[in-house]
């Protein structure tokens, strides 16, 4: 005897009335822009300006994941051209700080 396959119920696609409705999952990135995501982060290293640029052309698109390249490349770019000058500056403004508080220390004489 062989035995009768039941045919499966087909799913339902419409959600019942008192159900939450679910957002949409974010599409796939088309594999032009996402293939070389690595070579964009490594250009907004090397030349920070190219990454804002990069950043201004990607954050354009609809795709979400395109997007957050874009906005990944603008924050690398941001740290190394802004903040990171930034914290060097303010490091060697405190070696120079404390250098001078060193030769007026030394300089001035104690008194007894």
């Amino acid at each position: 005897m062989s035995q009768v396959k039941k045919p499966r119920r087909a799913l339902r696609t419409a959600s019942p009335a008192g159900a939450p409705v679910q957002p949409p999952l974010p599409t796939r990135a088309p594999d032009g822009i996402t293939s070389y995501t690595w070579v964009w982060y490594l250009l907004s290293i090397f030349v920070p300006f190219a990454g804002v640029l990069i950043a201004l052309f990607l954050y354009d698109q609809e795709n979400w994941n395109i997007r957050k390249i874009g906005r990944n490349c603008l924050l690398i770019s941001f740290v190394l051209w802004v903040l990171l000058p930034i914290f060097f500056f303010m490091l060697a403004l405190l070696v120079v700080v404390i250098a001078v508080a060193g030769t007026v220390s030394d300089a001035v004489s104690p008194t007894e």
